[in-house]
């Protein structure tokens, strides 16, 4: 018996039209094949943003913008010309007013358009309140940061229930908002920076912690569990550094550590911890031991400089200093800089000191976005008063700016204005990221005069390397009490905010 095999045979769907012929002729037919329909080319897209919706005269918006199946695109509107089918570039503008950017692109699909508005806020001339202060009856531990067009606020502090927390505030035409719920930690948060776009927030109470904004609240993006007191974020949001002056056996020594993030392991150690190499001993030790590295510190734009104060440092020639102690020392503190080359965090330039006997020089400092631009000031640590009626010795130290030169036949940090009087100290100082303007504030109102005032409502200095001078000022008064607490500022310094007992106060400084 012949054995049956099965197999697959593909059918086909024949379309004919079949015609009978008459007149005794035979029948037959055509085959008439099917048309196929030619594929239509996908319609091309346009995305078109900008980093912020509000900026100031003069001030950057960075305008992003992509295709899908789009061949060419040309700019219309507040821009012009031909542009590619993907990039960025900066718009900003002299004039205030409502700028629309056009973006048409075409495609073999066809044309897409996509705009976007950019208002340009021109703020009044002089030294201006920013919206109403925003008013935190019986808080303390007020700390603020301010992102890079000054339009997000971040506000932490301790309320009359002793719960720690932070808020954050947009501005929202003429008024602050609040930006999400509140982020409440079991700590007082003692440090607080945010990236420059205000999209993400880095703080320490106890430890590290790390939040980003997904568009509706605030997530927590990481942590690092180590004890930590001080923390800075870079302008890209990408880098932070954690300072720990206290020491890891508590001698205060102090030492910095750098993270950098990615999605894939969050922070991770972007190179090896920096610490004070110095040859000089103090009161309290030698090699560095004592110095409270770490005190204070600032990153760059890109995380890629580095800037820490060490305000009881001691002097590697105490000769220098205005005094010496009775074992021929000066602890009058320091300030270094650090660069990410070649995978490793190395020191640019000598470390600088100070030359007032304890005077806490490096206990604020400020670092420009391109990192070529830096200031320091100090703080006595003993301010206060002894009988209630007559101060100690006030803050007195100076502040310092400083410019990389090294092209220069000078070679390293030079001058960029003269210093400061050895009266005028900072209990906290800003510098803007362009480096065009510091805000450096006072507890006692009269800082020119040592011992002079026993107001303690504060003042706020408003200074200018480029003219090398104070231009303005901001004086405490019953209703602004201990203003100048703590500091934040915009990219070009044309916003500041300041704490004080139970406020903030948030200003246009257009001078």
């Amino acid at each position: 018996m012949m054995e049956l095999t099965k197999s697959l045979i593909p059918t086909f769907f024949i379309f004919f039209i079949y015609s009978c012929g008459g007149g005794g002729g035979g029948g037959g037919s055509d085959l008439i094949p099917a048309q196929a329909t030619p594929p239509q080319n996908p319609a091309p897209t346009v995305a078109l943003s900008l980093s912020f919706a509000q900026v100031g005269i003069n001030e950057n918006a960075l305008i992003t913008y992509s295709t899908t199946n789009a061949s060419t695109c040309e700019a219309s509107g507040a821009w012009s010309g031909s542009k590619g089918t993907s990039g960025s570039e900066q718009f900003n503008s002299l004039e205030a007013g409502s700028f629309t950017f056009i973006l048409s692109c075409t495609g073999s699909g066809g044309t897409a358009e996509a705009s976007t508005v950019l208002q340009v806020e021109k703020y009044p001339d002089g030294i201006n309140l920013r919206g109403a202060p925003l008013i935190f009856p019986g808080s303390s531990n007020i700390r603020v940061a301010m992102n890079g067009n000054g339009r997000v606020l971040a506000v932490s502090r301790i309320n009359e229930m002793q719960q720690s927390f932070l808020q954050v505030y947009e501005w929202d035409t003429d008024k602050w908002l609040q930006k999400g719920a509140d982020i409440s930690k079991d700590y007082a948060i003692n440090s607080i920076q945010i990236s420059e776009d205000g999209l993400k927030i880095a703080f320490v109470s106890a430890q590290p912690y790390s939040y980003q904004w997904d568009g509706v609240e605030w997530k927590q993006t990481g942590e690092i569990i180590k004890a930590a007191e001080n923390i800075s974020m870079s302008g890209d949001g990408g880098t932070i550094a954690i300072g720990y002056p206290e020491g890891q056996n508590g001698d205060r020594t102090g030492s910095v550590e750098i993270y950098q993030w990615s999605d894939q392991a969050g922070w991770s150690l972007k190179g090896d911890a920096v610490a004070l190499v110095t040859s000089a001993c103090n009161y309290l030790g030698c090699n560095g031991k004592g110095a409270y590295f770490g005190g204070a510190l600032d990153l760059n734009h890109n995380g890629s400089a580095l800037i820490v104060g060490a305000m009881s440092a001691a002097h590697e020639t105490p000769e220098s200093c205005d005094q010496e102690n009775i074992d021929g020392g000066c602890p009058s503190g320091a300030v270094s800089i650090f660069d990410f080359k070649d995978e490793a965090w190395q020191q640019r330039g000598n470390n600088l000191f100070g030359v007032i006997w304890n005077g806490g020089f490096g206990a604020n400092v400020g670092i420009s976005s391109d990192g070529n631009r830096i200031s320091a000031s100090g703080r006595h640590p003993n301010m206060g008063f002894s009988d209630g009626i007559t101060p100690y010795l006030p803050d007195v130290n100076w502040m310092v700016v400083l410019d990389w030169k090294i092209e220069s036949n000078l070679g390293g940090w030079v001058s960029a204005m003269e210093r400061t009087s050895a009266t005028t100290l900072g209990h906290a100082m800003e510098m803007s990221s362009n480096g065009e303007k510091i805000f450096i504030s006072n507890k006692i109102l009269d800082y020119t005069i040592p011992n002079g005032s026993l107001n303690t409502n504060g003042v706020i200095l408003i200074v200018s390397p480029s003219l090398n001078q104070s231009i303005g000022d901001i004086v405490g008064d019953d209703a602004n009490k201990k203003i100048g607490r703590t500091l934040t500022s915009n990219f070009m310094g044309t916003i500041m905010a300041t704490s004080g007992e139970d406020f903030v106060n948030v200003y246009t400084v257009v001078l």
